[in-house]
């Protein structure tokens, strides 16, 4: 018994020594999916009971306080937010938001307070932020500890990365691509990943410098090679799914996904009374919940005709004469409901939270993306995963949306393909709360190892990394050789022309000789060789005429 008492107090001393302060600060320029998930990575973490867990937010976006994870919020102007409720609004950001000048003034927000500085000195052991947060990179120096980076789209949304991504077969998430591409859609593809990374990369840049100036910051702003200096990144992808990439040990994929909760007494009741015929769940992601009065139109017309019962996420005016098999929501509980085993049908905008979830519970889907990286993943689950259909948003008719309906619940290929991905994606050696903390405890453990990064890599141009100066170098030296040989094949041939010709004479007297031999007598072949070749001393090339004297004589 004092042995295990031992053991145990020894085990308490251990955990105590790995304990440490993990500070996570997300991409939150809205309230996105990729918020949630690196909020659902602090939750994680905490959960585990042996790190302290801090979120830095902005504060016009308060969260949900969580168990074991401490919010931290800074002062930011509510006329940054950015409204993207709609696809008119985000059609209109597109076009006239600098999402960049933004991020700048979020920065600033946090920069011109002294938060920032009592954060640094509360000595955090591991600093997680979203690869897609400017000033995040601007802070892995600035707060010089441990770091691991957080990519929400997956191993090809890792700009910087030089050797992320193969433009041949990798397609960028904002081409509209599947892996096999043509000459054509390879040159797209390419101009897509040098365009937006180094738009982004430039331009962020130029930001970040502005507010090294600004607040006399004594940090080194590379925002191009920030990336170097985290530990790991966490890659928000399954290759179940996603297509096969090349990438460096220090990035791991998790596909940020869970096992479905209990629903509510209402909502179970509403689930069961579909019977046979099932459940669709409608949602268009956390920023598109509302849609105009004629696409809402549109759709409920045609869910008003289906024997199932429709769940619609719609935050918009409640609808007029809405049939009572739909049941419209401001907010729907996704994945617990995509996990019910009455769902069908998942008709979805094309997240990537949305899509991982769907992959992940084996639920089939009508694919209608809106804008950005929502077109690839809708190519993920529809060409790739083949369990589902793609429709266009905002061209559809009633008639093609109760076609796609009853063409992907009633043919059992979508069902089955959705649920071999199922199963694949939940056969995996680790879950995902067990990989986080894994490499959590690793990064911190090790004091922000860096042997996963190939530092050599990093020195390489793109020209470099694709072999082109080679290639370049082996095809100069390819074309020096075979213009030198012919130049001297040809310098040869003119020299030899003199010898040819004297060649030509020698073998028209060998041919002479052996037809006539000497003195016109008929000799044997040898005799004949043996006179031309040692010819005597007084007998040379005997000429017809001579020949005739000879008979005459």
């Amino acid at each position: 018994m004092p042995f295990l008492q031992f053991l145990f107090m020894l085990t308490l001393v251990a955990n105590m020594g790995d304990t440490g302060k993990v500070l996570i600060f997300p991409y939150a320029l809205q309230k996105t999916s990729r918020l949630m998930n690196l909020e659902n990575i602090a939750v994680m973490i905490a959960d585990q009971g042996k790190h302290q867990v801090t979120v830095l937010l902005p504060s016009n976006m308060k969260s949900e306080e969580k168990v074991g994870v401490n919010y931290v919020y800074w002062s930011s102007p509510d006329n940054l937010t950015v409204d993207m409720s709609s696809l008119d609004k985000i059609q209109e950001v597109e076009k006239s938001v600098n999402l960049l000048k933004i991020a700048e003034d979020y920065c600033t927000g946090l920069l011109q307070g002294e938060l920032i500085h009592e954060l640094k000195v509360q000595h955090f052991d591991l600093f997680i932020t979203d690869y897609m947060e400017l000033c995040g990179r601007f802070l892995i120096d600035y707060f010089h500890i441990p770091t691991i980076l957080y990519s929400n789209n997956g191993v090809a949304a890792c700009w910087g990365e030089v050797y992320a991504n193969n433009y041949a077969f990798v397609p960028h998430m904002f081409s509209h691509f599947t892996e096999k591409m043509s000459l054509t859609e390879r040159l797209i593809n390419a101009l897509w990943y040098l365009s937006v990374s180094s738009n982004f990369l430039s331009r962020g840049q130029q930001h970040l410098l502005s507010l090294k100036e600004k607040y006399n910051l004594d940090v080194p702003v590379d925002l191009k090679r920030a990336h170097e200096r985290a530990s790991i990144t966490f890659a928000n992808t399954h290759f179940a799914l996603d297509y096969p990439q090349l990438f460096m040990p220090h990035i791991i994929p998790i596909a940020i996904t869970r096992r479905a909760r209990p629903l509510t007494e209402r909502q179970e009741n509403f689930m069961n009374s579909s019977g046979n015929r099932g459940v669709i769940v409608v949602s268009f992601g956390s920023l598109v919940s509302t849609m105009n009065e004629e696409r809402a139109q549109t759709f409920a017309s045609a869910f008003s005709k289906l024997e199932q019962n429709v769940l619609w996420r719609n935050t918009g005016e409640q609808l007029p004469n809405l049939s009572t098999n739909v049941v419209q929501s401001d907010w729907l509980p996704q994945n617990d409901l995509l996990g019910h085993p009455q769902t069908k049908l998942f008709i979805t905008h094309c997240g990537a939270s949305g899509s991982l979830e769907a992959a992940y519970h084996g639920v089939p889907v009508i694919a209608m993306p809106l804008h950005m990286d929502q077109f690839h993943y809708a190519e993920l689950l529809v060409n790739r995963a083949k369990m589902g259909v793609k429709l266009d948003f905002q061209t559809v008719t009633e008639e093609q949306l109760l076609e796609a309906i009853m063409t992907v619940i009633g043919d059992p290929f979508y069902t089955k393909n959705a649920q071999r991905i199922s199963r694949l994606m939940k056969d995996r050696p680790m879950g995902v709360k067990d990989t986080v903390n894994y490499w959590v405890d690793y990064v911190i453990s090790h004091n922000g190892p860096m042997h996963l990064h190939s530092m050599a890599a990093y020195s390489l141009t793109q020209w470099q990394y694709l072999m082109l100066d080679v290639i370049a170098l082996v095809a100069v030296v390819v074309v020096i050789v075979v213009v030198g040989t012919g130049g001297v094949i040809k310098l040869c041939f003119k020299r030899c022309k003199s010898c040819l010709r004297q060649w030509r004479l020698i073998f028209e007297r060998f041919k002479t000789w052996l037809s006539k031999g000497e003195d016109g007598l008929k000799l044997s072949l040898f005799e004949r060789l043996k006179t031309f070749l040692m010819p005597r001393k007084d007998s040379l090339v005997v000429s017809p005429e001579e020949v005739e004297i000879k008979k005459e004589n």
